[in-house]
């Protein structure tokens, strides 16, 4: 979730998990590293999923790139 929503965000510009993980250390204060993942593990399964996001009901919508979504 942390990846594909970051991705989407245009945070990060990353292939695979693992770029993701190195980006966002580098990105994010140490502060923050365990709370994103909290965060947006619900946030992925609920709001912004795989197929389908649920852009309409984002709190976040107006600051959304939205890449990749169609």
């Amino acid at each position: 979730h942390v990846h594909r929503i970051t991705n989407r965000w245009g945070y990060v510009h990353t292939r695979t998990p693992e770029e993701t993980l190195r980006e966002l250390e580098h990105k994010l204060p140490r502060r923050y590293w365990i709370d994103i993942n909290r965060l947006l593990v619900p946030f992925g399964k609920f709001i912004c999923t795989g197929t389908r996001p649920k852009c309409a009901q984002c709190p976040l919508n107006d600051m959304c790139a939205r890449v990749g979504v169609a």
